[in-house]
């Protein structure tokens, strides 16, 4: 045991003499911490849409306010036919497409299904799987609203209310950070047996 305490205490010499190793201690985990756990992002918001309104509508527009209003659609251009739409996600200035077709509004009063159509550009995968469930999601939600307005319900049938535990928000630094900390730590060790290995080797005191 004495051994142990002695080369502990002669390799935390070294290292507070070494200023190389001491910045290599503290900063490289710091940095790696910094950059893996808050710079990375899952979360997708604020995606760039544009829009083609052909019904020019108060239910046209009830639904685009629906789908901003959500936080994930942001509304940066609006096009005034069907190749433009497609013109600015081939280009990338932007990310989601919203057709509103002419008999949209028309559609709702006569009882029958509005076609919407919605295009994603899924080179990013990750962005546009979010897209994608965020539209069904307004899809059904406005869906279910337009049927309890008809049959006169007061309330929906169902009310199931989820409720996240411990990351309500969906921070991905909450889970990110605790997840990389072990990994870092581990490789931190790694370089500094590597480095102590080394240094000993160059000292000829590796013997001793």
């Amino acid at each position: 045991m004495s051994r142990i305490l002695a080369v502990m205490k002669k390799e935390v010499l070294q290292m507070t003499r070494d200023r190389m190793t001491l910045a290599l201690v503290f900063m490289m985990p710091l940095v790696q911490l910094l950059l893996l756990g808050f710079a990375i992002q899952t979360e997708v918001r604020h995606i760039p849409t544009i829009v083609f309104d052909q019904s020019l509508s108060a239910e046209s527009r009830d639904l685009l306010a629906t789908f901003s209003a959500s936080g994930y659609f942001d509304v940066t251009h609006i096009a005034s036919s069907y190749t433009e739409v497609t013109r600015s996600i081939d280009s990338g200035q932007v990310r989601v497409g919203i057709i509103f077709p002419p008999d949209f509004a028309d559609s709702l009063h006569k009882g029958n299904s509005a076609p919407l159509q919605v295009f994603v550009d899924a080179s990013d995968n990750m962005t546009a799987n979010q897209a994608i469930a965020v539209a069904n999601s307004i899809g059904l939600l406005k869906s279910q609203q337009v049927v309890m307005q008809k049959l006169h319900l007061a309330a929906a049938p169902y009310d199931i209310r989820v409720r996240p535990l411990y990351n309500p928000d969906g921070i991905t630094a909450y889970y990110m950070v605790p997840a990389i900390l072990g990994i870092i730590v581990t490789l931190t060790m790694m370089i500094l047996t590597a480095v102590a290995i080394v240094r000993e080797r160059e000292r000829g005191t590796l013997e001793q």
